[in-house]
């Protein structure tokens, strides 16, 4: 899709499941530069939502537009219910919550490229 878009969104996921993978061992509390790092890719998954759906209203690609928009309106919402969840129960696992938050984004952007690419 949008390389410019998609790398530093998988780049941001990767930094925050691996920040929050290390916190969980450490037994810590989320900080707040993991948060930011976590509100980096939120704002990169608005941006990919945004570019997103007005690429394939203009696009005349053979690509599964529901599919496609569907994933892209659902990335806006995992990172934030990982992180309030994360922060309503103060445990190990929760922190992995944010893990799997991260994981999940960046697993749905790599197949939103796909997607893009014409391999639905």
């Amino acid at each position: 899709m949008f390389a410019v878009l998609t790398w530093p969104l998988l780049a941001a996921c990767l930094l925050g499941a691996g920040w929050s993978v290390a916190t969980a061992v450490r037994d810590a509390r989320p900080s707040n530069r993991l948060l930011v790092v976590l509100l980096v890719a939120e704002v990169l998954t608005l941006a990919q939502l945004v570019a997103g759906v007005a690429a394939v209203a203009t696009t005349d690609r053979s690509v599964s537009v529901a599919t496609f928009v569907s994933y892209a309106a659902a990335l806006p919402f995992i990172i934030p219910v990982g992180a309030v969840w994360s922060s309503m129960e103060r445990s190990r696992s929760s922190t992995l919550v944010i893990t799997l938050a991260c994981v999940a984004v960046g697993v749905m952007t790599l197949r939103m490229a796909q997607i893009w690419s014409g391999h639905a």
